[in-house]
C-alpha cells in the first residue's frame, strides 16, 4: 500500500484532466435551454430584407430626367417607394435605371435642386419614362426695413426755470368727433433728469396731457398741469412750463416722523423720517394749502409757485383733532 501512496501525487493531475474531459462530453448531450422557446429550441433567425443576394430583378424602370430649361438633369435623385424601396442618381445624360424586384405599380419621387419635387405613379413597361422638372417660382422677399418710430416728446420746466424731472406724464388721445377725451386710450411716460418726457410711436392727432408731481400717483390732488397738445403742429421737443413748489422744511425735531397733506381729499403725502440735520426737502408739489405734523406740533402753509423754505419753529402745539379747511 505504501507504493500506491507514493504514486498518487503523480497520478492526480491525469485523473483530474480525464474527469474534466468526461464532464464536457456529458454536457454536449444536454440540449441548450432558451428562456423564450424552451430547452433545445433556438430562436428563429431574423428575417432578411430586400431581394436575395443571387436574385434577379423582374424588370427595370428606365427614367430620363430633364431640367426646367430642357437640359439633362445630371445628379437628380430618384427614390422608388413601391413596389420595393430603391434609390438612384441620374448620370451625365440625365438617365438612370431602377431595378424592380416585385411586380406591380411603381411609386417614385424625383428631386433636382431649384425645381419642383416630382411624384409619379404608374405601371412599369419597356419604354423609357421621361420626367421634366419645373423650375421653382422665385420668392421675392423685400429687404428688411426697421420700423419707423414717430418719436414725440415734451420738455417740462417749472415756472422758476428749473427742470421738472421724474414727473409722471399722461397723454390721452381725442377723436375729432368726440366731445370728451377717450377713457383707457392713454400713453404714459416719466420725464428724465433733463425734464424730457418722450412718447415713442405716438400716433397723429390731438392729445390731452396731464403732468403729475414726481413720486405721486396720477390723482387730482397731485396734478401739476393739464393742456392740449398736437405734436404735428408744435416743434420737437415742445416746451411747457408748469406751476410747482420746491419746498424745504428746516428746524424739524430729529428722529421723528413727519406727516404732510394737502387741504383736499386724498392729498396725503408719504411719511418722511426726519434725519439728524432736522431738514426735509420735497419734490415739486402743486401750489395750495398744506399741513405738516410731527408727534406734538403742526405747521400750516399756503404755498405758491416757486422755491420756499419754511422753519418749523413757528409750528403750533397739537391739541385734540386739529382740522384744516379746504382750499
Amino acid at each position: 500500500m505504501k507504493w500506491i501512496r507514493r504514486l498518487l501525487p503523480w497520478l492526480a493531475p491525469g485523473i483530474t484532466l480525464l474527469l474534466v474531459w468526461q464532464w464536457g462530453q456529458w454536457q454536449r448531450d444536454i440540449p441548450a435551454w432558451d428562456w423564450q422557446t424552451g430547452p433545445g429550441l433556438a430562436p428563429p433567425p431574423p428575417p432578411e430584407f430586400g431581394p436575395p443576394p443571387e436574385a434577379e430583378p423582374v424588370g427595370w424602370l428606365q427614367v430620363q430626367l430633364r431640367s426646367g430649361d430642357g437640359r439633362p438633369a445630371e445628379g437628380a435623385l430618384v427614390a422608388l417607394l413601391e413596389p420595393e424601396p430603391t434609390v438612384s442618381r441620374a448620370d451625365q445624360e440625365g438617365k438612370l435605371r431602377l431595378p424592380l424586384w416585385k411586380e406591380g405599380n411603381y411609386h417614385l419621387l424625383a428631386y433636382f435642386p431649384g425645381h419642383e419635387l416630382l411624384r409619379l405613379r404608374g405601371s412599369a413597361g419597356e419604354q423609357v419614362l421621361v420626367l421634366n422638372f419645373e423650375v421653382l417660382d422665385s420668392l421675392e422677399i423685400p429687404p428688411w426695413q426697421p420700423p419707423v418710430e414717430h418719436r414725440r416728446g415734451l420738455e417740462l420746466l417749472c415756472a422758476d426755470g428749473q427742470v421738472l424731472a421724474g414727473a409722471l406724464v399722461v397723454a390721452k388721445k381725442r377723436e375729432d368727433s368726440a366731445s370728451t377725451w377717450q377713457q383707457g386710450l392713454s400713453w404714459v411716460t416719466i420725464s428724465d433728469p433733463h425734464g424730457y418726457a418722450e412718447f415713442p410711436n405716438l400716433p397723429e392727432g390731438k392729445f390731452q396731457v396731464q403732468a403729475y408731481a414726481p413720486g405721486m400717483p396720477p390723482a387730482p390732488p397731485w396734478m401739476l398741469a393739464e393742456w392740449t397738445w398736437n405734436p404735428q403742429e408744435s416743434p420737437q421737443p415742445a416746451r411747457h412750463s408748469v406751476a410747482a413748489v420746491h419746498l424745504k422744511l428746516i428746524g424739524l425735531p430729529p428722529g421723528e416722523v413727519l406727516e404732510g397733506r394737502r387741504a383736499v381729499e386724498g392729498g396725503a403725502l408719504p411719511l418722511r423720517h426726519i434725519g439728524d440735520e432736522g431738514e426735509v426737502s420735497f419734490p415739486p408739489l402743486p401750489p395750495g394749502r398744506y399741513r405738516f405734523l410731527t408727534r406734538d406740533r403742526y405747521l400750516e402753509l399756503s404755498l405758491e409757485s416757486g422755491s420756499r423754505e419754511a422753519h418749523f419753529s413757528t409750528a403750533k402745539i397739537r391739541s385734540g383733532e386739529d382740522g384744516m379747511g379746504g382750499e
